[in-house]
């Protein structure tokens, strides 16, 4: 069977909240189908029919993504790409909402 790795970066916001996604996605105790190591997200899932291994990597203000998924496929279409952006929660309107909620806990 063929496999495809493809590559993806995405900007992230200056007040990101990095462990909360990560927290979030972090909900396999056993490990198996999620691990979680410093900044690294390790994510089994299924893409286009095929087991894939989703791996984001956050850094200060981006996340590069790789997506290793049990067929060929040639490229990230724009579509898939704002799948990854919708699931880590990038397109959020964070300033609206903290300033909606302003100092309240």
């Amino acid at each position: 069977m063929s496999t495809s790795v493809l590559f993806c970066t995405l900007p992230l916001h200056t007040n990101y909240q990095m462990m909360d996604i990560l927290s979030f996605h972090i909900s396999d105790a056993s490990a198996s189908s999620d691990s979680l190591e410093a900044n690294q997200l390790r994510k089994g899932i299924v893409w286009h029919s095929s087991t894939a291994d989703l791996t984001p990597r956050f850094l200060l203000l981006f996340t590069e993504i790789v997506l290793s998924i049990g067929h060929t496929l040639a490229s990230l279409a724009a579509d898939e790409s704002s799948t990854f952006v919708r699931m880590l929660g990038i397109n959020q309107p964070i300033d609206i909402f903290e300033k909606s909620v302003g100092q309240h806990p």
